[in-house]
């Protein structure tokens, strides 16, 4: 795995200083009448990786975080990256996202990704493609 230091430098600070709330890889973090916020585990690229969905009424949004780094995954959704810690977790965990998103109305907002940020998964036979829809959502 390859991780450069980053926990070291840029989470376990915020830990032992005590500015971190840890809440498991399943938790609601926010509800209101017809709005919800909840983490969906997300493991394989790093131990304990979430990502982030988003509801609101019929608008539904997923921040995926790690689990996708390039557009060629939604292509080859099996290809492993060099940085994934467990491989096997990697490709499932991508493969449930894309599923879970393709042809609802759920975007996939993706940081990883230069020139997309938020699109619309759409299946292509045993893959997918990214659809952009940054306009859309304006």
């Amino acid at each position: 795995m390859v991780n450069h230091g980053s926990f070291t430098d840029s989470v376990l600070p915020v830990v032992e200083a005590g500015l971190a709330k840890l809440v498991a890889d399943d938790a609601v973090i926010a509800t209101e009448v017809a709005e919800r916020v909840f983490l969906r585990a997300a493991p394989g690229h790093c131990v304990g990786h979430v990502c982030v969905h988003a509801e609101a009424g019929a608008r539904s949004a997923i921040v995926a975080g790690d689990a996708l780094h390039h557009p060629i995954q939604f292509d080859l959704p099996d290809l492993v990256l060099r940085a994934d810690a467990d491989p096997g977790e990697a490709i499932r965990t991508r493969r449930s996202l894309m599923e879970l998103c393709a042809g609802s109305s759920t975007v996939l907002v993706v940081g990883h990704i230069p020139h997309w940020t938020i699109g619309r998964v759409v299946p292509h036979g045993d893959r997918f493609r990214l659809h952009d829809a940054s306009a859309q959502s304006r």
